[in-house]
């Protein structure tokens, strides 16, 4: 019996599907996919996993917390908060400092990385300046500092903040009134759990932070607070890192809001003294560093009669404000003749003041006794030159003062201001190079002391656009081709062609016996002030002179004591007459000079800031700006073509070049002036080539003599053998008469023996 049928009820469900075939329905082809059919069951799923989708999306995008509303990516994890995990201490040490810093743990700068992904890596070098702080008074007292520079726009300015205080840096922003228009960029280098960092943790998250910052920013100078306000583990363990990374660090004094405010006007390159262009590749460590390597001597030749003024100089010497920078070495040239009251004030006399935070064991001061002898003003010009001598001419400056000169407090500040400004701007143009020193009094008369000196004014048809019309009449600063006496800064690298320059000077001078330098400066004046004019004269180069008004000076010379200066006693140098390129009006005549009455003397500033005694609130300007003056007062263009006729005048009467064509100028150089030595070196080529001439011709002629007597010797030696022939052909003859003749010619061969012969028996 067949088994029972499942669903029996339903007959259709036994029959084969062919009886069911559709109807009017299109043929479709195996290939494409079966139409979708919409089933209305499906519609809740669907809406809730769109919903289910939407919250994920909102829960990753949006976080309510605080955390995550300072920090940019909010997909970091987020930041911990609280005190951390430590252990139970004893009751006797609840409140000490082991108690509030306490945590070891691993170091995490969360926020850090956020702010230094924003900006991208820099090479190096660039314009990056950096202001760092641990203390909230510290930042204050920096942030004005800060947005000033950058509003000058010559730097990328960048604040880090680093310490153990916890409030954000929107907080901070606010409460120093920092706004949009200040545009720096901030970076929080605080870990997690700093406030309670140990120590120990501190100094390592304070090296770590600036490793991180070095990385990315690569700052060419590093600003710190050095006013007292500053933690002082933060200053030492961010001064080692910086010192391991080669970085430049400024500290700053307790006042640098109100009176270093210039140091927001200078650039990145005059910070830090790279003088690289931003193109240029990576340089190492060994790069010159202008703030804290500038290396500068003081030296004060201190004439008969002036040890007066030598005190009141001194005095004024130490009320100069050298903020963070070492004070110079300082070397003074007593004359031979020292009264007692100089004696005893030199011995309480302290170099470097000692209120300057310098220990007073430092002596940075030289004594230098003269001993008294009559010289000419060649040797007086000699041992003044050779007073000094830079051990690095990109580095090593000279500070020349008069003891008739007083100083004003400000004084460090305008030299540092412009110093760093000319010499190690990383805008410096090639007309940079063609000032000499800097100069910071303002003269009364011109260098032969007879014509009065005024000092030029703005030009308000170039300048209208630039400057105030309040500052149009002011006094500008410019540029002058006449050294300075009473209070000046040369620069190592002139200085080192200076010295070359004389060394040649006095040799061809006593070799050739040519004239000696012009007298174009006043006898009043040290007698080096002439070879040094001449120098100027000859190579282009230019003194830059203050900008500042009567009343407001940094530095002043006293001429009631002025006495001339005894080494001009001899006649070496001698005056131009008038058909010598000097002009003959520009003469120095004793007879004509101006009284001392009529030497206007500048009075010292009393201002406090150097930005207000400065026009153009401070802005030094480009020499490219500036008025050039030739050594007579002219104006001239730099490069000028008087300097060109001179130095070709000088070439052919002084150097002994003639019309030959000049050599090419080297750095630190002025072979290219002098061809005397060339003369010599022609000389002796000639000489050695008419010795090579000769020995070669007696070396030809000792090889004829040669040939000549081997031929003689082949000549001879024929001939034998000739002889030699005849006596075998009459031997075979064999007749009397044949006899005899070969018994003859023997005996005469062996009479006459060969020069071999001769030679082997001598």
């Amino acid at each position: 019996m067949p088994p029972p049928r499942f669903f029996a009820g339903d007959e259709e469900l036994g029959k084969r599907n062919d009886d069911h075939r559709p109807r009017n329905t299109k043929t479709v082809s195996p290939l494409w996919p079966a139409p979708f059919r919409f089933r209305r069951r499906r519609v809740p799923f669907a809406m809730v996993a769109l919903l289910c989708l939407f919250l994920f999306y909102k829960g990753i995008t949006f976080n309510p917390s605080q955390d995550d509303v300072d920090d940019p990516e909010p997909s970091r994890p987020p930041i911990p908060s609280g005190p951390p995990p430590r252990e139970v201490l004893p009751p006797e040490n609840e409140g000490s400092e082991a108690s509030r810093h306490y945590f070891t743990g691993p170091i995490k700068f969360y926020k850090l990385a956020s702010s230094l992904r924003e900006i991208s890596k820099y090479r190096q070098p660039n314009r990056n300046v950096l202001f760092a702080a641990a203390s909230l008074k510290s930042a204050a007292a920096m942030i004005p500092l800060a947005c000033e520079m950058a509003r000058w726009n010559r730097n990328r300015v960048h604040f880090a903040v680093q310490g153990r205080d916890e409030l954000p840096l929107r907080d901070i922003q606010e409460i120093n009134g920092v706004g949009p228009e200040c545009n720096i960029d901030w970076h929080d280098g605080r870990p997690d759990y700093s406030p309670y960092s140990s120590d120990l943790r501190f100094k390592v998250t304070v090296s770590a932070g600036l490793g991180h910052i070095d990385d990315f920013m690569h700052p060419q100078a590093i600003i710190l607070d050095d006013s007292g306000q500053e933690e002082a583990e933060f200053l030492r363990s961010f001064r080692d890192k910086a010192r391991e990374l080669g970085k430049t660090v400024i500290n700053l004094p307790g006042d640098a809001a109100e009176n270093m405010m210039w140091i927001t006007r200078l650039d990145s390159g005059s910070l830090s003294g790279t003088q690289a262009p931003l193109n240029s590749p990576k340089q190492g460590p060994n790069i010159c560093i202008a703030w804290d390597k500038t290396d500068l001597d003081i030296l004060i030749h201190v004439p008969p009669d002036s040890l007066g003024n030598l005190k009141r100089l001194l005095r004024s010497l130490h009320q100069v404000e050298f903020f963070s920078s070492a004070p110079p070495r300082l070397t003074i040239e007593l004359p031979s003749t020292v009264d007692i009251y100089t004696r005893r004030f030199l011995e309480d006399f302290k170099w470097p003041p000692f209120w300057n935070g310098i220990d007073q064991r430092t002596n940075r001061l030289t004594l230098r006794h003269r001993i008294p002898s009559q010289i000419t003003t060649e040797e007086a010009t000699i041992r003044f030159f050779e007073s000094f001598y830079p051990s690095n001419p990109s580095n090593s400056h000279v500070l020349l003062l008069s003891p008739q000169t007083q100083l004003s407090p400000l004084f460090f500040h305008y030299l540092k201001y412009t110093l760093l400004e000319y010499k190690y701007s990383s805008y410096r143009s090639e007309k940079y190079d063609d000032i000499f020193g800097i100069a910071f009094d303002l003269p009364s008369t011109h260098l032969n002391g007879t014509t009065p000196f005024t000092a030029p004014k703005w030009d308000p048809l170039q300048e209208e656009q630039r400057k105030p019309s309040s500052e149009l009449e002011q006094t500008s600063a410019f540029l002058w081709q006449a050294p300075s006496s009473s209070a000046a800064l040369y620069f190592g690298s002139g200085w080192v062609e200076l010295h070359d320059f004389l060394k040649n000077r006095f040799e061809v001078q006593h070799r050739r016996k040519v004239k000696s330098s012009p007298k174009l400066v006043s006898e009043k004046q040290p007698p080096w002030m002439n070879s040094l004019l001449e120098f100027m004269r000859l190579r282009g180069y230019h003194m830059l002179y203050p900008p500042f008004s009567v009343s407001d000076g940094i530095a002043t010379a006293h001429n009631e004591l002025l006495h001339t200066q005894e080494e001009f006693s001899d006649t070496t140098l001698e005056t131009p007459k008038k058909d010598q390129d000097a002009d003959s009006s520009f003469t120095t005549d004793p007879s004509n000079y101006l009284a001392s009455s009529r030497n206007v003397e500048k009075a010292l500033t009393s201002k406090r800031s150097l930005i207000s005694l400065l026009p153009l609130e401070g802005d030094l300007p480009e020499p490219e700006d500036l008025t050039a003056l030739s050594y007579d007062g002219t104006s001239i263009s730099i490069p000028s073509v008087n300097t060109e006729q001179y130095t070709a005048s000088f070439r052919r009467d002084i150097g002994g070049c003639g019309a030959r064509e000049a050599k090419k100028r080297v750095q630190g150089s002025t072979a290219d002036l002098f061809c005397a030595d060339d003369d010599e070196d022609e000389e002796e080529e000639t000489r050695e080539l008419e010795r090579e001439e000769e020995i070669e011709k007696a070396k030809q002629r000792a090889r004829e003599e040669v040939e000549a007597e081997e031929e003689d010797e082949e000549i001879r030696g024929a001939k034998a053998e000739k002889g030699k022939g005849v006596i075998t052909w009459l031997r075979k003859l064999n007749t009397p008469s044949a006899a005899r003749l070969t018994a003859s010619a023997t005996k005469t061969t062996a009479t006459r023996p060969t020069d071999a012969a001769k030679s082997h028996h001598m």
